[in-house]
């Protein structure tokens, strides 16, 4: 059974996380998330003393890429995906890195979640499928 939640969440300010600066996001139900733009123009979060990639600079359909412990699989499974009244919204899935398959696009046990991203406004909606098909669906943030 899918459970779906509307949430805020706000930009606050910044912080200096490792010597980089990052957006301070908080969501309605108080949880803060770091994030910024690097070098590269991709969207990152901190991870330790790394930067775990949550939006590549210049995404493309079947890109991949690992979280910083290698344990999940990220992937680009659609450029044009639609949700509420939103078209053209990057899909990203993550699978647990053991079960990956690019060729996966039906919900299976390895499958993590979805996040949805609209260019130019930022994370729209998130399915956790570890959570039994918990939705959240989010006021955008991210960055522009």
């Amino acid at each position: 059974m899918s459970v779906e939640e509307k949430i805020n969440v706000n930009i606050t300010g910044t912080k200096v996380i490792n010597g980089k600066t990052y957006f301070v996001i908080i969501s309605t139900e108080k949880d803060i998330t770091y994030v910024r733009k690097d070098d590269n123009g991709n969207i990152v979060i901190p991870d330790s003393t790394l930067e775990i990639i949550i939006i590549p600079a210049n995404p493309k359909l079947h890109d991949k890429w690992f979280s910083a412990d290698s344990s999940k699989i990220m992937i680009i499974t659609s450029t044009t995906a639609i949700v509420c009244t939103y078209v053209d919204l990057l899909e990203i899935s993550t699978y647990d890195n053991m079960y990956a398959n690019d060729s996966l696009r039906i919900m299976t046990e390895t499958e993590l979640e979805h996040n949805y991203y609209k260019k130019g406004l930022g994370l729209i909606r998130s399915t956790n499928y570890s959570t039994g098909g918990y939705e959240r669906t989010l006021n955008a943030h991210y960055l522009k």
